[in-house]
């Protein structure tokens, strides 16, 4: 491994790769963006800044107050209420004649006055109902829910801002090679052209050389077209603005990242599934609905609870004279206790608790069926994590071997025993070695990372 390490260290004329791992103090949530990065403080900012992250965390404080209010369902409520009301037309009512009963006569009398106004408090007290007690554990499995979905939002937060480190990390090396690719043909191009003018090269060569210096020259700019576009996709996934991108740089180099995540028995012992969030959202989605389900259940049964209220009305036949409270008012109290059963609601209780066991059935099959393709991620990812590896360790030996004919060849060339053709082919085998172990080691961090998400181990 140590060896290992080195190599990326020394691979060359990616100078990305052996720069110090500087580290900035990052300021608060809304300082500008910072021009040094590290791979801990880009998760940091993503987790500041992001607003689809940011809005996990809001989801689980409404959460919160929706099972606040659930259990407040039990607490005592008191309301005030007044009233002001003008009869336009009193009331009749039919009384017998109490002055003459034996007559049988019934008598037509208007009663009340033009105005009556009131006011008063009412409390009630839930002593029992089922289906409020039913609502609290309904509202405890949605905090679990929004909390599941906060830690899977941790975990795509996780894999996404270091998949896009990685990507700019190697943007940053590819970028490296291509310049010093551009820097070599090009000094190959202006040492040809001498020769040719001192009778010992061909034109033909002096057209092969420049070919291959503007090629070099366009895999330059679209090195450092690439390396743009990625740094500003680092800052999109951290939720912070691209227009700083060119001037950021990145200060954990792919040889402090390798180091860290190069475990083999990270991936070789025994893992299972049974930790992914997605799992356990299935889970929590059957106990919903079983909860809702007993919620709704819950309504068939009697609620009881008691009333109470303190007020007074006040009746004349002047406004004036109506909303004195001194002289024209009169009080009024009570305290009851009330009960209510449904008893008819034309099967629409029935039908919602039917759907709700329907919905529990589905969350379940989506769980089995979930677990089932979770086996097989995981699977998949080991050998994709192991194949990986084994062909960084391949590309780790080609580097070795042609670093070692490069050296022989320009020993070769330093005695006249080979051209400088030889030498330039020699060193872009090289560079070429190089760059596939530099991709080898993406590579192997992206698979690294995939396998950590499909295994549930993915932490913030």
């Amino acid at each position: 491994m140590r060896k290992l390490l080195l190599l990326i260290a020394l691979a060359g004329p990616a100078p990305v790769l052996a720069q110090p791992a500087a580290r900035l103090a990052l300021p608060a949530a809304t300082a500008a963006v910072p021009t040094e990065l590290s791979l801990d403080q880009a998760l940091s900012l993503a987790r500041t800044h992001q607003g689809a992250y940011q809005n996990l965390a809001l989801d689980e404080q409404i959460a919160g107050q929706a099972a606040r209010a659930a259990r407040g369902l039990y607490a005592p409520q008191l309301g005030a209420a007044a009233d002001l009301r003008y009869n336009a037309i009193l009331p009749t009512n039919i009384i017998p004649n109490f002055a003459n009963p034996a007559s049988g006569e019934r008598l037509a009398l208007q009663f009340g006055t033009r105005y009556q106004a009131s006011a008063g408090f009412t409390a009630t007290q839930r002593l029992y109902d089922a289906s409020a007690l039913a609502q609290r554990q309904v509202a405890a499995v949605n905090e679990q829910l929004a909390a599941n979905a906060t830690r899977r939002g941790r975990v795509t937060l996780v894999q996404t801002v270091n998949a896009a480190y990685y990507e700019a990390l190697l943007r940053e090396t590819q970028l490296a090679f291509a310049e010093a690719d551009q820097a070599r043909t090009q000094a190959a191009y202006q040492d040809i052209m001498a020769r040719q003018q001192a009778g010992r090269a061909l034109a033909t060569d002096v057209s092969a050389a420049q070919i291959t210096a503007r090629t070099a020259g366009l895999a330059l700019d679209l090195a450092r077209q690439n390396i743009g576009l990625s740094k500003q996709n680092l800052l999109a996934v951290l939720g912070l603005p691209a227009a700083p991108a060119a001037a950021l740089r990145l200060t954990d180099p792919l040889a402090a990242l390798l180091a860290a995540r190069a475990d083999t028995a990270a991936w070789t012992a025994p893992t299972s599934a049974a930790q992914r969030p997605e799992l356990e959202q299935e889970a929590l989605n059957a106990r919903l609905a079983t909860a809702t389900g007993q919620a709704e259940r819950s309504g068939y049964r009697p609620t009881v609870g008691v009333v109470g209220y303190l007020g007074a009305n006040g009746y004349d036949n002047g406004l004036v004279n109506a909303l004195d409270p001194v002289h024209h008012w009169y009080g009024n109290s009570y305290v009851a206790l009330q009960a209510s059963l449904p008893l008819l609601d034309g099967s629409a209780r029935a039908t919602r608790v039917e759907t709700q066991r329907l919905r529990q059935q589905q969350a379940q099959n989506r769980r089995a069926d979930l677990r089932q393709s979770t086996d097989y991620e995981v699977a998949n990812a080991r050998v994709q994590l192991q194949n990986a590896w084994q062909t960084l360790r391949v590309r780790q030996a080609n580097v070795a071997v042609a670093a070692q004919s490069a050296g022989l060849v320009a020993l070769r060339q330093q005695a006249g025993r080979a051209l400088p053709r030889e030498a330039l082919d020699a060193e872009a085998t090289r560079q070429q070695t190089q760059r596939d172990y530099l991709q080898a080691v993406y590579d192997f961090l992206a698979a690294r990372l995939e396998y950590a998400r499909t295994t549930g181990a993915l932490a913030e």
